[in-house]
């Protein structure tokens, strides 16, 4: 076999490995540029005898490797960067060699014995080629639009990446001549050793690097999805987003029902996919949005499989956000979790996606930011204890003896935070602490026993942890989602008033910083943690028979005392352990303990209001 032959056979199967590997990510990439670095040391230490050859190769091999690593984990965009830049690399090795051997114009002997102007003239004409192929690499990876990419900037940049590969070929060339050797190794037949194949390509991945993070890429802006667009974690994330718009892309939305609020955004941020819910509302907006630039499904699954993003904030209200959670964990680099359902229903299977995807898993609830700020890095047997803050919301001085009369409309009324209906209701008696204490058990390593509900009536102080060292930490700020959606979107690395309004009076209000014991007649609700039902699948019944109490509840069909009454029912029901058992369940699973739940407890408040309209029948029977 001759050496062309040699060559080209060996390129067909080094370069989709190393594709392979890139893409895959996580370990094979990792497992992959170790094997780059021992073997290119190898070649370096064998074939250079000059000191300064020897660094000099070191070190460029070392940042080119950390370039490549740092490109295929940053963004969604750096991949497709990455990917664009080697395919370019070897078109403008192929483009040089197929035009040097043809065409054999002047050679420039004065910068390389081989290279030709025809050479040097093939390879910026295909490198000029990898433009046309860029918007499908865009779209195959990353899944977006790329019908804005041929542009004259794009030819540019192929041209100095041709450049600096050549550059890079021609530098290694001069290296080995002065130490009188053809090729730095014989591990790929027909091209040499690592050095040999990838000279130019290591020089082009460091400028890449450089520019990328020069933020000398238009397309390279983050690539956004929010679930739940129409919720207030939704429209806090979209105002912090439309401040720094130059920095991001929303790619997708997806809401409900909320019919004029999904007309306001299609207008305001033109997604490119919008996902709506309700089926009317689907039907009404998709009729209205002909020839529009956004795509408008009512499912989640008719979305492209291959899109891609840098942000997910998962913020549906409910278990409806258990699935598209789990599926856009596999599509994102980081999720932004305010959805409680899917932590306390499918904490098992949100885990193990994130790991096998490299997906970084960030909770934006106040108090499980603050609980992930305060104590990252630590381990349970540095913790005492984790208080989880409180602030009693609308019924804290109420009279028990107004319990009765509670209403709806008064439970939805937080005193501090703005919310939606649900989770306020769920504020004003506790139970969503008692859901943030089950969230907080399954999100961090700590035991159970070291969480404990505190009543903190400014809402200021989110969580506080007590250390075994003797020291104690809490996080403050101020009543506004935004800032712990901000600090997880920018990695704290951000100027909050930019952002919010107006901050309150620290030191003022350090001082009317008050703290209480949870009062247990007040929030019976709470003493459900004292029962050991939340070890494995307890919690998927808890929340979805809460759901089914407050939607009821919110309906008039029971009081606001008989949540609590309901629940103790259930737990006492003769299946309750039949579905509290599991320990991993699957999404199926989780679905069927739900069903189960929802079942379950509408009978046990029609049982009751039955019971109730016969009592009322008979006194009415026998006294009037």
């Amino acid at each position: 076999m001759n050496n062309l032959n040699k060559r080209i056979l060996t390129a067909v199967i080094v370069f989709p490995l190393s594709i392979f590997f890139i893409i895959q990510g996580g370990n094979y990439i990792v497992s992959f540029l170790y094997a780059i670095l021992i073997l290119g040391n190898f070649e370096v230490f064998s074939a250079f005898k000059r000191k300064l050859s020897i660094i000099f190769l070191d070190l460029v091999l070392v940042m080119a490797l950390l370039s490549i690593l740092y490109l295929r984990n940053e963004t969604a965009s750096s991949f497709v960067l990455l990917i664009w830049i080697i395919i370019l690399t070897v078109l403008s090795d192929i483009g040089g060699y197929i035009f040097g051997k043809t065409f054999k114009w002047k050679k420039l002997t004065k910068i390389s014995p081989k290279k030709t102007i025809s050479g040097v003239l093939g390879s910026f004409i295909f490198s000029l080629a990898s433009v046309f192929l860029l918007g499908f690499i865009i779209e195959l990876l990353a899944g977006f639009g790329s019908e804005f990419f041929l542009k004259p900037r794009y030819f540019i940049l192929a041209i100095i990446f041709s450049l600096t590969a050549q550059i890079g070929d021609i530098t290694i060339s001069y290296l080995k001549r002065l130490e009188n050797i053809k090729d730095t190794g014989k591990l790929l037949p027909g091209h040499g050793g690592i050095f040999d194949r990838i000279d130019g390509l290591m020089f082009v991945v460091i400028l890449a690097f450089i520019l990328y993070n020069l933020k000398v890429f238009p397309w390279l802006k983050k690539k956004i999805a929010i679930l739940g667009s129409t919720g207030s974690i939704g429209q806090s994330s979209l105002n912090i987003f439309k401040k720094n718009i130059k920095n991001f892309d929303i790619i997708l939305l997806s809401a409900n029902s909320n019919y004029s609020l999904i007309v306001k955004q299609l207008k305001i941020y033109k997604p490119q996919y919008f996902v709506i819910n309700d089926k009317r509302v689907y039907e009404r907006i998709s009729n209205g949005l002909k020839n529009q630039r956004t795509k408008v499904y009512n499912k989640f699954s008719h979305i492209p499989s291959n899109i891609k993003f840098d942000i997910t904030i998962s913020a549906i209200v409910g278990i409806a956000g258990l699935e598209p959670t789990i599926n856009f964990i596999k599509k994102s680099k980081k999720v932004l979790l305010a959805n409680k359902e899917s932590i306390i229903c499918g904490w098992h299977i949100l885990k193990n996606v994130s790991k096998k995807n490299n997906t970084k898993i960030i909770p934006i609830d106040s108090e499980h930011f603050s609980i992930y700020q305060l104590t990252m890095n630590y381990k349970d047997e540095d913790i005492k204890k984790i208080y989880i803050t409180a602030s009693g919301g609308p019924f804290l001085r109420r009279p028990l003896s107004n319990f009765n009369n509670i209403k709806a409309k008064d439970a939805a009324k937080h005193p501090k935070w703005k919310m939606g209906k649900k989770i306020s209701i769920d504020s004003s008696n506790l139970m969503n602490k008692v859901l943030e204490v089950i969230e907080a058990y399954k999100l961090f390593s700590f035991n159970l026993n070291k969480y404990e509900i505190l009543i903190h009536p400014q809402s200021l102080i989110h969580a506080i942890v007590l250390f075994n060292n003797g020291q104690t930490k809490f996080l403050y700020h101020e009543t506004d989602m935004k800032i712990p959606i901000a600090n997880a979107i920018f990695e704290n690395k951000i100027n909050i008033n930019t952002l919010v309004k107006k901050e309150g009076n620290f030191l003022k209000n350090l001082k009317n910083l008050k703290f209480e014991k949870v009062d247990k007649k007040r929030f019976p609700i709470v003493t459900i943690l004292q029962k050991k039902r939340f070890q494995n699948s307890g919690p998927i019944i808890l929340n979805a028979s809460n759901e089914i109490l407050v939607e009821s509840f919110i309906k008039n069909k029971i009081s606001f005392k008989a949540i609590y009454q309901y629940l103790k029912q259930l737990f006492n029901d003769r299946d309750f352990n039949k579905y509290a058992i599991k320990k991993t369940p699957s999404v199926k699973e989780i679905y069927e303990i739900d069903r189960w739940t929802r079942k379950k407890t509408i009978e046990i408040i029609n049982k009751k209001s039955w019971q109730k309209l016969s009592i009322n029948l008979a006194y009415s029977y026998f006294f009037f």
